[in-house]
């Protein structure tokens, strides 16, 4: 058995998800239909491993390493010098 993450409308229209185990997604469908719920999205749900698994970030492949670090040495300085944390990444957009 699989599992699956689904996200459905009840009898009022409100949405909810969740996440249930079944043979296969048609399984999961008739599942949810006897509950009364209209299937919105089903993706399988995917393990991760704990030990060996490399996390690849999407948003550290974008950034180049020195910009990550000009950032990071200029947020330093303006939050060391007083400024909040919401005016220094004000300053820091512009």
């Amino acid at each position: 058995m699989a599992t699956f993450d689904y996200k459905a409308r009840d009898k009022n229209g409100e949405v909810i998800g969740g996440s249930l185990e079944a043979a296969s997604e048609d399984v999961l469908i008739t599942k949810l239909k006897e509950q009364g719920l209209l299937v919105i999205d089903i993706k399988k749900y995917r393990e991760q491993k704990v030990k060996g698994t490399k996390r690849s970030f999407s948003f550290f492949n974008r950034i180049k390493p020195r910009d990550l670090a000009v950032f990071t040495r200029q947020f330093a300085t303006l939050i060391s010098s007083g400024m909040s944390l919401i005016e220094s990444l004000v300053v820091l957009e512009r």
